[in-house]
Order: C-alpha cells, then structure tokens, then sequence
C-alpha cells in the first residue's frame, strides 16, 4: 500500500529539496493506516452545510494540484461566507512541503490579519 500510495499524483512533490523528500518518506513509513479500515470510519451523523459556516476560513491550494481538487478549493471558497482562498506557488497538493516558505507566510498572515495577501504570501 504504501508503494502505491508514494507513486500517487496527489503525493508527488514539486520541491527539488531532497530533505523534504526523506520527510514525506519518512512519513508514510510511520503512518499506521487505521483510518482506512472499514471498522474504523465512522460516518458522520450529518453533512456540513458549507454555507452555513461563519468562521474565517482559509482555503489552500497548491497552483500545481490535481484538476479536482482545484475545482474542490473553488467550490468550498465559494460556498463559506468570506472565505479567502490562496494558491501556493510551485506546489501541488502537499503545499506545505512544496513551499513551507510561502504556506506557512500565508497562514501566519491569515491568522493575524484580515487574510489579505499578496503573491508572496505576506
């Protein structure tokens, strides 16, 4: 499985970091898997109605992330009240290994701020 789940799009770093690259490794080596068996699911007792959430909210994407989970980001930037959406710049779907610079800029200023940002995440 954890072959399988390394040579996945979604876990495909775009950072030429080689240390980054040990770390995700290392990561899915620990990572137990508990949550995907079937007695360890449980389902939720209701769905979330995105549009009645009223909390700051910052949606993430990587710029260079997979089609659906771009249009994922939309939809939910869309569907919260005053939500803000950022695109990480030269990530895909792990954002916060491709560009930790950036991502962690952009949640630092979103948690102290009105959640503008610029390009840099600042």
């Amino acid at each position: 499985f954890r072959r399988e789940w390394e040579q996945h799009a979604l876990m495909q770093l775009h950072t030429p970091n080689a240390g980054v690259r040990e770390l995700l490794r290392a990561i899915v080596e620990r990572y137990p898997g508990r949550d995907l068996q079937a007695d360890y699911i449980e389902q939720p007792s209701t769905a979330i109605d995105w549009k009645d959430l009223d909390v700051p909210t910052l949606v993430l994407n990587g710029e260079l992330d997979s089609a659906e989970r771009l249009a994922a980001g939309q939809e939910v930037a869309q569907l919260i009240i005053d939500a803000r959406r950022v695109f990480v710049p030269e990530a895909g779907h792990l954002t916060n290994l491709d560009n930790p610079s950036f991502y962690n800029n952009a949640v630092a200023a979103f948690l102290r701020s009105d959640g503008t940002l610029d390009r840099r995440g600042k």
